[in-house]
C-alpha cells in the first residue's frame, strides 16, 4: 500500500522486509516490494467486492484494484473473476498539499491508482499530455483498495491533476468576502455620516466631493464586489 518503511519492536521475519536499522528496542524494516506512490493497472485486474479490508489479505493491491460494491461508479461494471496484472509506475510531476500532478502512459483501459488517502473535495482532472490546463476535463475519484484514490483512464498518455477543492471551502470564502463587504460598506456610511451635515450650507468641497466623488466611489466599489465574484467563480 506505498509503505516503505515498518517500524516495530519485534523482529520480523518476512522474505520482502529487509533490516534497514536497529537499535535500543526498535527495529525498522525497509519494504523491497513496496508500491510507488502512483501507479496503474489494467481494468480487467478490477476486483468489486464486499470489504476492501478484509479482501485485501487475499488480493494484491500490486497487481488488482480492489474497489467496494458501494464505491462502484456508475455505468462501470466488472467481471468477476479479475485477472492479476503486473503495475507500472506513473510519474509524480508535481506535489502540494492540495495539489498534485500524475503524468501516465497506458495501453488499455487501466486505472490510475494515488496512493494518498482517499476523503471527499479532492477532484482529478485528466488532459493529454502536453496539453495545458484549458483541455482537462474532470473525472470522477474512486476509493480503491481501501482507502485511497483511483480514476480512470482511457488507452493513451494522459496528466492526471489532483485538486483539493471542496465545496465547504468555496462557501465559506464567499460567506467571508460577503462580510468584508458589508463591513465596508458599514464603514463607508459611518464616515460620510461624519462628513456630510445636511443641515449646514456646503462648501464647494463639500459640493464636489457629495456630487463627483461618492458616485466615482461606489461606482469603484461596485466593481471590486463584481471582481470578488469573478475570483470566486474562476
Amino acid at each position: 500500500l506505498g509503505v516503505r518503511y515498518i517500524i516495530s519492536s519485534e523482529a520480523i521475519d518476512l522474505p520482502k522486509l529487509e533490516e534497514a536499522w536497529q537499535g535500543e528496542g526498535v527495529r525498522v524494516y525497509e519494504t523491497l516490494a513496496v508500491a510507488p506512490r502512483a501507479s496503474t493497472l489494467p481494468q480487467s485486474a478490477t476486483a468489486v467486492v464486499d470489504d476492501a479490508l478484509s479482501s485485501l489479505t487475499g488480493l494484491d493491491p500490486r497487481s488488482h484494484v480492489v474497489i467496494e460494491a458501494s464505491d462502484l461508479p456508475q455505468g462501470l461494471s466488472f467481471n468477476a473473476s479479475p485477472d492479476a496484472a503486473e503495475h507500472q509506475a506513473s510519474q509524480v510531476v508535481g506535489y502540494r498539499y492540495i495539489e498534485v500532478v500524475v503524468d501516465a502512459v497506458v495501453e488499455e483501459p487501466s486505472w490510475l491508482v494515488l496512493n494518498d488517502s482517499y476523503f471527499p473535495g479532492w477532484k482529478a482532472f485528466v488532459r493529454p499530455l502536453g496539453a495545458g490546463e484549458e483541455e482537462e476535463s474532470e473525472v470522477p475519484i474512486t476509493r480503491v483498495n481501501g482507502n485511497f484514490r483511483g480514476v480512470t483512464l482511457e488507452p493513451g498518455e494522459w496528466t492526471v491533476r489532483f485538486r483539493y477543492s471542496p465545496a465547504t471551502f468555496q462557501l465559506g470564502g464567499l460567506l467571508s468576502a460577503m462580510g468584508l463587504i458589508i463591513l465596508m460598506v458599514a464603514g463607508g456610511i459611518w464616515i460620510w455620516r461624519l462628513i456630510d451635515r445636511p443641515s449646514g450650507e456646503l462648501s464647494t468641497t463639500h459640493s464636489v466631493l457629495k456630487n463627483s466623488a461618492l458616485p466615482m466611489g461606489l461606482n469603484l466599489f461596485n466593481r471590486l464586489i463584481d471582481f470578488v465574484f469573478a475570483m470566486y467563480y474562476l
